[in-house]
C-alpha cells in the first residue's frame, strides 16, 4: 500500500503547476548548508526511485507516463500487485526454509536429558532443563 501511495502521490505532484511548492521541493536541490558525515539520510526522492524499480518504470520516462492519469493509475496498481506477489513468494520460501532448518536441526542435534526422556534441540536448552531437574531434586 505504501508503494502504491508513493507512486500515486508522485504522479499527482508531477502533474501540478510549476509554481506549486510540492513540485518545487521534488525537483529542488539544497543550495546552502552541509550534510552530516556518514551515510546520507534517505529522502523521498530515494524512496520514489526504489518504488519505480519495483514497478518497472524507467525514471527517465516518469514525467511522460505520469501525465496520463488512467495509464499511471493502472501502472501503480500493477506495481502493487507485482510487489505483493513477490512478497508472498518470499514469505512462503522463508517459511519453508525455516521448517526445513527446524526439522534438520531436530534430526541432527539431539541432547537427551539424563533424568527424563526429553530430547532438547540445543546444549543450552539441555543445561536449562537439567537445572530444573536438579532444583526439584535438591528441594526433596
Amino acid at each position: 500500500m505504501v508503494l502504491k501511495a508513493q507512486l500515486r502521490w508522485t504522479g499527482h505532484i508531477i502533474r501540478m503547476e510549476s509554481s506549486r511548492l510540492p513540485l518545487q521541493l521534488l525537483y529542488g536541490d539544497l543550495r546552502q548548508g552541509q550534510r552530516p558525515r556518514g551515510r546520507p539520510k534517505k529522502r523521498f526522492k530515494d524512496c520514489i526511485k526504489d518504488s519505480l524499480k519495483y514497478s518497472g518504470t524507467p525514471a527517465t520516462e516518469l514525467e511522460c507516463l505520469a501525465q496520463d492519469r488512467s495509464a499511471w493509475h493502472s501502472r501503480t496498481s500493477k506495481a502493487q500487485e507485482v510487489f505483493e506477489t513477490n512478497r508472498r513468494d518470499q514469505l512462503a520460501n522463508a517459511r519453508e526454509a525455516h521448517k526445513a532448518a527446524k526439522s534438520s536441526l531436530s534430526a541432527t542435534a539431539a541432547f537427551q536429558c539424563p533424568y527424563c526422556p526429553r530430547v532438547c534441540a540445543s546444549r543450552i536448552g539441555l543445561s536449562s532443563h537439567t537445572r530444573a531437574h536438579e532444583r526439584i531434586l535438591s528441594a526433596r
